[in-house]
């Protein structure tokens, strides 16, 4: 049964102090994010403040 469970591999990006800045606005931000999803990229945990994003896609 586990042959046909759906694999994923995941990837931890932890945000460094100032991290943010380094995007013009929010658009610029979320054009980076559109691209990790065009990669296969899912964002699927984070929190207000945290300074980690999870992200996974099919393996």
């Amino acid at each position: 049964m586990a042959e046909n469970r759906p694999r994923f591999e995941y990837r931890v990006l932890r945000l460094k102090p100032g991290f943010l800045k380094g995007f013009a606005n929010d658009e610029t931000l979320q054009e980076a994010l559109n691209q990790a999803g065009r990669d296969g990229w899912e964002l699927v945990q984070t929190n207000v403040g945290s300074t980690l994003l999870i992200f996974k896609r099919p393996h």
